[in-house]
């Protein structure tokens, strides 16, 4: 409330300099940030749950500013405005019923008509402001409970993925500021490249149809001779394998030099992000690996300072060893694949 009061003051300073006030919006939202914990404006249940309320000033005048006054009344702030309302030289009422309500407060002191028409003013105001922080996204931030990003996510059918988990490390922006592409029935590569190169700032290039192999599950295992459907070359083949090109898929980084390499190697920040956005994109078990293309003018030259972990982010490799190009290879699915697996089965 101390806050509120000082808003007060330095309202009524700058109005009677004849100084720039804030509008009515920018008011109201400052009074609602100040009470966090309590209804929004327009969406209390009742009146005595209202952390504002307003009035209207009668007036015969082109006011300079939209708001007349603020005080505080039974710890309750008032604002109390020119531009909104039944009473003014451009109010739906007669000027002759201003001028009575104005003789009425300012040569009877009766404020009695005053106050039962702050009864609408007080209602209508409120929804008045309550609609245009609706349609606002910048408003919908001020508070945990953010409809307009809820409706806006929705769209890429993850609403409140990144919402859930708290261990999530992406900003909770993200899935908003690429709807355009987590909406579309069909994700392509295009889209996961364009999310990965936008959010690194670095090239990357997907690289589809990986032929891999993969186990057989033991349920679909069979033998020979046990029955009908058992026939070889019609409906089994012989091993314990298959291959295919439609399970994995390879995320080409670079170039690149070798200490942006280190921030998105296994363990980094870097990586759990990038591992986070491949599983909101792709929302199904997928394979994936990562091949880091480093810059030839890097420096290779590992030194024992604790920070550095063998096969992690520093290598051994022969002296005379020369290649055009460095290149280092991450098979990101296996560092994720609970977290990838668990995502899907939330969200199939």
């Amino acid at each position: 409330m101390d806050n509120i009061g000082k808003l007060s003051r330095n309202f009524a300073k700058k109005s009677a300099n004849r100084e720039k006030v804030p509008d009515f919006f920018t008011i109201v939202r400052y009074i609602e940030n100040n009470n966090l914990s309590k209804s929004k404006v327009g969406k209390a249940p009742n009146i005595q749950s209202e952390i504002v309320r307003f009035s209207q000033l009668p007036h015969l005048k082109f006011p300079e500013n939209e708001i007349a006054n603020i005080s505080v009344i039974n710890g309750v702030p008032l604002v109390t405005v020119y531009f909104f309302g039944l009473l003014g030289p451009n109010a739906p009422m007669p000027l002759e019923f201003t001028d009575f309500v104005l003789k009425r407060t300012l040569s009877y002191y009766d404020l009695s008509l005053q106050r039962f028409l702050d009864i609408i003013h007080n209602r209508m105001l409120a929804l008045y402001y309550r609609a245009w922080a609706l349609s606002n996204q910048a408003v919908s931030e001020d508070r945990e409970n953010q409809i307009y990003t809820k409706i806006i996510s929705a769209f890429s059918g993850n609403s409140e993925f990144i919402y859930k988990n708290p261990k999530n490390s992406i900003p909770r922006d993200t899935q908003m500021a690429y709807v355009h592409f987590l909406s579309k029935r069909t994700r392509g590569r295009d889209g996961l490249e364009k999310i990965l190169s936008n959010f690194f700032h670095i090239p990357f290039k997907v690289i589809p149809y990986v032929n891999t192999r993969h186990m057989i599950p033991k349920e679909f295992l069979y033998q020979l001779g046990s029955d009908k459907k058992s026939i070889l070359g019609v409906n089994i083949q012989i091993g314990s394998h298959y291959f295919s090109n439609t399970k994995k898929i390879i995320l080409e980084v670079g170039e690149i030099s070798l200490d942006e390499c280190k921030k998105m190697l296994p363990g980094s920040v870097g990586f759990k992000r990038l591992r986070q956005l491949v599983n909101l994109y792709v929302n199904k078990p997928l394979r994936y690996g990562i091949r880091f293309i480093i810059k030839k003018n890097s420096d290779f030259r590992g030194y024992l300072t604790g920070k550095n972990a063998l096969g992690i982010n520093m290598w051994l490799v022969s002296k005379n060893c020369k290649t055009p190009e460095s290149v280092i290879v991450v098979n990101a699915f296996n560092w994720s694949k609970k977290i990838h697996n668990d995502s899907y089965e939330e969200f199939k």
